[in-house]
């Protein structure tokens, strides 16, 4: 049997608290020990005892810690998803550093945590997943403003961009953060936005 979200309700009722605290627990407890070990080495056991739940009650939200860990990337792609789904072409074009800028408060609302997605090859799931929804936000915020024949330049300049994007947050991770998070996204956005509002300018 497949286990419920989080906050998902059932024939129109509100979700039960209990579980919601339960699984939140259980999703919390996975993404600390995530920040100390890979993937691989956590066990059920393990993460039920750091949830501070017994390993019956596990078993009757999730089938095994994989399971939690496909919960999670779902949420987060969520998550992610919500946070930039107001931002348009207007937008873009207005201020591209407060869009971009949401990129930060996403990473420090849980940096240790992110610092392992974007750093560890077991995370390369989720890495896609995050690179994926970034990518299908900026598209519907731009594809509108161009014309059919000009749709493939704009998605090889999504793809470019957005995978760019993570690789550098990567790579700030990996050579220790030396540089403070908001500077790097100032770079991230006036090299990104410029190469799509150029071509958004040269198409007009």
């Amino acid at each position: 049997m497949q286990a419920r979200g989080a906050g998902e309700q059932i024939e129109g009722r509100r979700p039960d608290r209990r579980v919601v605290r339960t699984k939140t627990a259980i999703r919390e407890a996975l993404k600390t020990l995530l920040s100390r070990k890979k993937m691989d080495e956590i066990t059920v056991t393990e993460l039920a005892e750091s949830a501070g739940v017994n390993r019956k009650t596990f078993y009757n939200y999730y089938s095994g810690v994989y399971a939690v860990m496909d919960e999670i990337e779902d949420e987060i792609a969520g998550n992610l998803r919500k946070a930039f789904e107001n931002v348009n072409f207007q937008t873009l074009i207005r201020d591209p550093d407060e869009a971009f800028h949401r990129l930060d408060v996403w990473i420090m609302s849980d940096e240790k945590f992110y610092e392992k997605v974007m750093t560890l090859e077991s995370q390369y799931s989720l890495r896609q997943k995050i690179l994926n929804t970034l990518k299908d936000t900026m598209w519907k915020a731009l594809s509108p403003h161009f014309r059919s024949d000009q749709q493939l330049a704009l998605e090889v300049a999504i793809e470019y961009g957005i995978s760019g994007i993570l690789e550098v947050y990567r790579k700030w991770f990996l050579t220790g953060k030396k540089t403070d998070l908001a500077t790097i996204t100032d770079y991230i956005s006036m090299v990104t936005l410029n190469g799509i509002l150029g071509l958004a300018k040269e198409y007009r």
